[in-house]
């Protein structure tokens, strides 16, 4: 993973990143006591190589950071990928089909138990159904993804320097909408054996 997703791995599922609901917190920009975690101490965490001000820049360039009045450094959380930035979000775009995909062809060849690969599908929704539809999937699929990557930290900290620490896996949580195309039976014949 690029160091950009490493640190908001670490934002959003390390303990002291987060408030009191789990939610990431504002971070002042530059350390000012031991005690206190501030942004040049999360990237710090990941890379002594890297000054915090140079991320920053580039956070701020890319929408996924703003600061304060107050020097306070805030996580856009929408903004797990970047406004811009075409090559990591075609970095993550690649990584995330692929796995999908990969987890779809073993589903259907049987080479094991299966994988998770399921979706909700239905039509004839209007605009504010789908507006409705879309907030609840945001706030839902950003909880779950927040509460396996803390999980995820946890497991790959125990599992450190073990020799067989060696798998990776992917969660992933999508919305998507169109236009209807009609009652095309072989789509909806798909949609109901994907899940």
């Amino acid at each position: 993973a690029t160091l950009g997703a490493q640190l908001v791995a670490r934002w959003t599922g390390l303990p002291e990143f987060l408030d009191h609901d789990g939610h990431p917190r504002p971070l002042p920009r530059l350390s000012q006591t031991t005690e206190q975690p501030s942004f040049e101490t999360l990237v710090q965490t990941q890379s002594k190589d890297i000054r915090a001000r140079v991320v920053l820049d580039e956070w701020l360039r890319l929408g996924v950071v703003h600061v304060d009045e107050h020097d306070r450094v805030w996580l856009n959380t929408e903004a797990f990928v970047p406004d811009s930035g075409l090559d990591e979000k075609s970095y993550f775009m690649g990584r995330n089909l692929h796995d999908h995909i990969a987890a779809c062809a073993h589903n259907i060849t049987q080479a094991g138990p299966p994988m998770m690969e399921r979706s909700v599908y239905y039509d004839s929704l209007t605009d504010d159904d789908i507006a409705e539809l879309e907030t609840i999937s945001k706030e839902i699929g950003m909880q779950a993804l927040q509460l396996i990557n803390r999980k995820a930290m946890a497991l790959q900290h125990r599992s450190e320097g073990k020799p067989n620490a060696n798998r990776r896996m992917n969660f992933g949580v999508y919305f998507f909408h169109a236009l209807d195309a009609g009652d095309n039976e072989a789509e909806i014949n798909s949609n109901e054996e994907s899940g």
